[in-house]
């Protein structure tokens, strides 16, 4: 069965994180009951990782699971055989945070019916005001979501070279966007700010057996990618690498401090020059 179109003008009518860089390390349709407080929905699931290496996951409401339901591998979602023909609905999450990403600036016609298109992408995140939707019981004022307000980086884009101690630090600038679609506003104020600084990672205390999955972690995606890998890279990967491995997060957190790798680099185990990380001569 063919999924349908993720093109938010293709819509049919119908831990808190704000004000922060993070990756788009793995976008994915799922069944999700917002932890057992409502009955269940089909959902956008964002995986976020901030630039202190912590994960966060973010879902957006998509649909109607009598109606909709995810693909098996959750990059798309299909209409149910019997149901009425349809698709998303331009009043979910879904549709919201994905036109958030086209007024940002990603082309529209490159999102088809596969939400995989989006990771590995770095953006700006706010909180944005949720507007009131006709024939929703219950809304309660002042409610938010999060949405992308500025590209930084599309997917497989480079991040840019670490400027020289005491050099001037160019600000990124925001990503002239199409038009806006369905109505998802973004403030002029948050789309024009400048990006906050980005916060140090701090050193954790962990097991040596954690840090030895994270060594071999570390090896199995330098194999994959041809023995060189960018530092920025390594929580992206290792989020793909380790599944539903129940020491994930902490790996995706630990791999991408200096310490770490300082440590590994002492013992041997792999090179980094500060940029990439590498087999060791």
């Amino acid at each position: 069965m063919e999924g349908i179109s993720l093109r938010p003008s293709d819509a049919q009518a119908g831990g808190f994180l704000d004000d922060a860089d993070v990756t788009l390390t793995e976008c994915r349709f799922v069944t999700w009951d917002y932890m057992g407080k409502a009955k269940p929905s089909v959902a956008l699931k964002i995986a976020m990782l901030d630039e202190e290496g912590r994960v966060h996951d973010q879902y957006y409401s998509a649909g109607d699971p009598a109606k909709l339901q995810p693909s098996a591998d959750g990059k798309a979602i299909q209409g149910v055989e019997g149901a009425a023909p349809g698709g998303l609905t331009s009043s979910t999450n879904a549709v919201a945070f994905l036109s958030a990403l086209v007024n940002a600036g990603f082309p529209e016609d490159q999102i088809t019916n596969d939400v995989s298109v989006f990771d590995g992408m770095v953006v700006h995140v706010n909180q944005v005001a949720q507007p009131k939707r006709a024939g929703l019981k219950n809304q309660k004022e002042g409610q938010t979501y999060l949405l992308v307000t500025r590209i930084v980086r599309m997917p497989g884009e480079a991040a840019p070279p670490k400027a020289a101690k005491g050099a001037p630090v160019t600000r990124p600038t925001a990503v002239t966007g199409p038009r806006p679609v369905n109505s998802v506003a973004t403030p002029a104020a948050v789309a024009t700010q400048p990006a906050a600084a980005a916060p140090t990672a701090v050193a954790v205390e962990v097991s040596g057996d954690l840090v030895a999955k994270a060594r071999a972690t570390v090896m199995e995606i330098l194999a994959a990618k041809g023995g060189t890998v960018p530092k920025q890279r390594l929580p992206t990967e290792a989020f793909r690498v380790l599944g539903n491995d129940p020491d994930r997060n902490s790996i995706v957190t630990l791999v991408f401090q200096d310490a770490f790798l300082a440590q590994a680099v002492a013992e041997g185990a792999f090179a980094y020059d500060g940029t990439n990380v590498s087999f060791g001569a």
